[in-house]
């Protein structure tokens, strides 16, 4: 996908949810919530190093929803539904959206009064 960079800006937009973060670490509700936390993470096609790299992440704080737990390692899945299995060290719990589309205006609150 190729994006100018003025829409890049607006179009892919990371930042922190309201509602205080959730956690990558073992016992928290699945499913949840969480981002990247490397510049390049390898998403394997098993819990563990034995099993092949199937992708490459190559954004940090790109959200992601934590679908099951397999000891260190977490099966993810992004936005377009791909699915494996990354090491809990390459996820941070901070949560982070993305945005896709048309231009859109943020708000600080959930209200349309609030501010941008």
């Amino acid at each position: 996908m190729t994006l100018c960079r003025p829409a890049a800006a607006v179009l892919i937009l990371l930042l922190a949810l309201a509602g205080g973060p959730t956690t990558a670490q073992a016992g928290a509700p699945l499913p949840r919530f969480a981002a990247l936390r490397a510049d390049e993470v390898n998403l394997r096609a098993g819990p563990g190093k034995k099993y092949p790299v199937e992708w490459v992440f190559l954004r940090r704080t790109l959200p992601i929803e934590i679908i099951a737990e397999y000891g260190q390692w977490r099966k993810i899945r992004d936005f377009d539904g791909s699915e494996g299995w990354v090491h809990k060290n390459l996820l941070t719990g901070r949560r982070s959206v993305l945005v896709t589309g048309a231009v859109r205006t943020l708000r600080h609150d959930p209200t349309l009064d609030s501010e941008p």
